[in-house]
């Protein structure tokens, strides 16, 4: 049973409120513009089922590994348990560095919707680096919102869900008011093209696929939590809420392509950080109040995305300092279980990053995709080994299809990263996105190497936080 209050943790839709909130963000009025632009309406539909596809086997890993091992630090330390010390030190920092980066692009991400919603806080510019100047209004607005945040989660997970879930529930109303405004508003024939004529339809889907993996993350923060569960939570439970994460946000999506396709199609601007998708929803309507009801919800999905990635990337980074990879004292907890010093940390860094303006959002967003898919590739890999060298421990949950069905994930995982790290090929990243990738892979060997190689390393089990299985 969980050792703390019974009255106190995370039960079934507090883990939705989590993923669910931490999947969708802002991504849906920012991006979802640019999967219709580049693969025409039925072509973004397409890319978003193909998509789902593909990460329903490794969310199909996450379920066994976590009610398998039952051990605390997800990723990294699943890695470390079946695959060895190295896999587990690569796992753990690319985890690392993504939820490093993650913040400094969504902050980026809010100060887009308050340039929309208050063109009269772009006064006071600081400087201009690249097409974009950041005004201090803005950034000031958007610091606040940050650390409001950070001292959210430091205060104790009660008040970090009690914020979740506010914030879920307001950007559901958000999405309901969207997707009825534009059914009703929009026409099926503003749905043409079907396709990106220009690139052809291949073309276009497959673009779309990158964008679209990178915003289905957010079923991946369950694990990281399980120790804040509430005491009659199931690993039954916990399996179907990813799962069902992963399923309710694909058709949310899908939704989204036809909402957005009703409202303006494959016309659509594909730029990022302009926010179209905001404009012609006002357009079409007619009326401010949807407007600025969609950019709330917007605002809404944002914070809950930080809030979320914070509860789980501080939670299973702490777990990596604790289990020596990184020093422990850097993953210290306070009473309430809280790691202090990394959650100070993980505010001052994208503070400093937020300086920077626009113009690493698309480095950044890219960036994230190949860091996730590199982490989700290790946790298959970690599911093939576990059912391999551990036949005979006991499994609550078991991946349908067996080992094909992982090989399947790993495969999703590698041929994203691969066509991503290429230089030709329809995903390849840029020059920026290249420089911090390989810039936190040489900090990785000589970290691993200069402190972590020689360290014996301390992977926490988990207490016994559920119920049994009946």
């Amino acid at each position: 049973m969980n050792t703390q209050d019974s009255r106190k943790g995370m039960k079934f839709l507090d883990f939705f409120a989590l993923s669910f909130g931490s999947m969708v963000g802002l991504g849906w009025i920012v991006s979802s513009p640019l999967w219709v632009g580049n693969a025409g309406g039925l072509g973004s539909i397409i890319a978003v089922g193909i998509v789902t596809i593909m990460i329903i086997p490794i969310g199909f890993c996450f379920i066994e590994l976590t009610a398998g091992l039952k051990i605390s630090g997800a990723e990294f330390a699943f890695a470390h348990r079946c695959l060895g010390k190295g896999a587990g030190f690569a796992t753990g920092w690319v985890l690392f560095i993504a939820y490093l980066f993650m913040l400094p692009w969504m902050c980026i991400s809010i100060v887009s919707v308050l340039d929309y919603l208050f063109p009269g806080l772009q006064i006071m510019p600081l400087w201009t680096i690249g097409e974009y100047t950041l005004y201090l209004p803005s950034t000031l607005i958007v610091l606040a919102f940050l650390w409001w945040v950070v001292i959210t989660n430091i205060m104790g997970m009660e008040s970090s869900k009690l914020l979740q879930n506010i914030l879920t529930t307001s950007l559901v109303i958000a999405i309901v008011v969207f997707l009825g405004a534009s059914f009703t508003f929009g026409s099926p024939k503003n749905f043409y093209p079907l396709f990106n004529e220009d690139i052809g339809s291949s073309a276009g889907i497959f673009v779309a696929l990158g964008s679209i993996a990178f915003f289905m993350t957010g079923f991946d923060t369950i694990p990281k939590t399980l120790e804040e569960s509430h005491s009659s939570l199931t690993y039954q439970n916990v399996g179907n809420v990813m799962l069902g994460t992963i399923l309710v946000g694909g058709g949310f999506y899908a939704l989204v392509c036809v909402a957005i396709g009703f409202l303006a199609g494959g016309e659509i601007s594909t730029m990022l950080g302009v926010l179209p998708a905001v404009r012609v929803f006002g357009e079409i309507t007619g009326s401010k109040v949807f407007e600025y009801i969609l950019l709330l919800g917007g605002f809404a999905g944002i914070i809950t995305s930080i809030n979320g990635f914070l509860i789980s990337g501080v939670k299973a980074c702490s777990f990596f300092c604790r289990a020596n990879f990184l020093p422990a004292s850097w993953g210290a907890v306070t009473n309430k279980n809280v790691p202090k010093r990394l959650l100070i940390a993980w505010g001052i860094f994208p503070t400093v990053f937020l300086l920077l303006g626009k113009t690493l959002l698309t480095p950044l967003i890219i960036l994230e995709g190949v860091l996730i898919f590199i982490v989700w590739g290790f946790v298959c890999l970690s599911c093939i080994a576990f059912r391999k060298k551990m036949p005979d421990v006991e499994r609550p949950y078991k991946v349908p299809g067996g080992i094909p069905m992982m090989f399947f994930g790993f495969l999703v995982s590698a041929v994203f990263v691969v066509l991503s790290l290429v230089p030709g090929t329809i995903l390849s990243i840029d020059s920026t996105t290249y420089m911090l990738l390989f810039g936190s892979i040489i900090v990785g060997i000589v970290v691993y190497f200069g402190y972590s190689r020689n360290k014996d390393v301390l992977i926490l089990e988990r207490q016994k936080l559920m119920v049994d299985e009946q």
